[in-house]
This record gives structure tokens, C-alpha cells and sequence, in this order.
């Protein structure tokens, strides 16, 4: 647990970054009767968005060099994020779910089994969840991602912004 004294308008910031910079404000709003405050920084941050890339194609024509078959996928989506670990230490972050939703229905279309993830000391590690389906996403048009992840027992969930199916 890294922590930050202020006394008197006089304060002791950890590191340049933007996370400091709230804890800073933080501190500077507190009443001068506390002096001194302990605060936990993240472990592990999201250093990218989510991003979804999500297109389709036609099913009457195969891509050069692959035979004409029925069952073939034809959908695509792509997920990806990146984590950075900003300890020392082994980060187990079990992650729960990856699914595509309809933005419209709200459906899933399509998902991941759960997994683990190991992210070693101050290790920054982008990730991309590849999905492919029979099914087609052109019909609903526009897409949302979610990843939804565990660290020491903290679930959060990421979303993307609607994306169109390209």
C-alpha cells in the first residue's frame, strides 16, 4: 500500500502520473483536520480501451484459395485490451466472460469460455479475443463488446461503444 501525508497544504506525491494527480486533488479537498490519509493505487490498469472490430463476409463468395462450403464462418469479431501490472508482483486476473451482444436485442452472439490471465511483474500485456460464428452479424447491424474480469476478488466489466459491422 503506497500512501501520501498531507499536512498543512504540504504534500508528497508518489509518482508524475495522472493517477497522483487525482490523489492529489483528492488530498486537497480533504478538511485540514485529517493529517494524513491512506490510499490504495491500482495494481493493474486497463492501459488501452476495449475496441471491437466486427465485420462479415459475403457467404456467395469464399476468400481466394478456400472452397465453397456452407458452414464456414462468415463473421468476425475482434476484441482487444490491454492490461499493465504495476506491482511487483504475480497478478492472477481471471477473465469471466468475453461476449458479443446485439446492440439492438441486447442478444449474445457470441462468447469465450473463462480463463486466466497471469501478468508478471510490471508487465503491460495486450490481449486480443478472436470469435468467429456461422451466424450473421449483418443483420443487426451494430455491435457491443464486453469483457468482464477478476482481480482479488473485484469483478469490473468493460464495454465497448456501439461498432457497425463492417
Amino acid at each position: 500500500m503506497k500512501w501520501i501525508q498531507a499536512v498543512s497544504g504540504v504534500m508528497l506525491i508518489v509518482t508524475g502520473t495522472l493517477t497522483s494527480l487525482a490523489i492529489a486533488h483528492e488530498l486537497l479537498s480533504q478538511p485540514a483536520s485529517s493529517p494524513s490519509v491512506n490510499i490504495t493505487m491500482p495494481t493493474v490498469i486497463i492501459r488501452e480501451p476495449l475496441t471491437l472490430q466486427a465485420g462479415e463476409e459475403d457467404p456467395r463468395f469464399p476468400p481466394l484459395g478456400v472452397e465453397p462450403d456452407p458452414n464456414r464462418p462468415i463473421s468476425y469479431a475482434l476484441l482487444n485490451v490491454t492490461f499493465e501490472n504495476k506491482t511487483l508482483n504475480r497478478i492472477e486476473v481471471i477473465i469471466n466472460s468475453v461476449e458479443i451482444r446485439s446492440s439492438q436485442t441486447n442478444t449474445v452472439l457470441n462468447s469465450l469460455p473463462a480463463r486466466t490471465l497471469t501478468l508478471m511483474p510490471l508487465e503491460v500485456s495486450a490481449q486480443q479475443y478472436r470469435m468467429y460464428s456461422r451466424q450473421s452479424y449483418g443483420e443487426h447491424r451494430r455491435l457491443i463488446g464486453t469483457l468482464t474480469y477478476t482481480i482479488d476478488g473485484q469483478t469490473y466489466t468493460l464495454t465497448t461503444p456501439e461498432t457497425a459491422v463492417q
